[in-house]
């Protein structure tokens, strides 16, 4: 299953890939929002520091308001 991005019901395109970002202003409401990240990867990326994967997450994620 690849990656997903779901706000308020609706699907939003993902790039696969380090260091993207994801514009999600067309999806957004006013007042609160239900953001979904789905991200796959396999378990070599967490038991395996070593694995080199190229897919999955490698650091941190962060979700910002702007």
């Amino acid at each position: 299953m690849p990656s997903e991005l779901n706000v308020n019901g609706c699907h939003v395109p993902v790039v696969a890939g380090l260091g993207h970002e994801v514009d999600v202003r067309s999806a957004l409401k006013v007042g609160e929002n239900d953001v979904i990240i789905r991200v796959c990867t396999n378990l070599s990326n967490t038991f395996d520091k070593d694995a080199n994967q190229r897919y999955g997450l490698f650091g941190s994620v962060w979700v910002v308001a702007r």
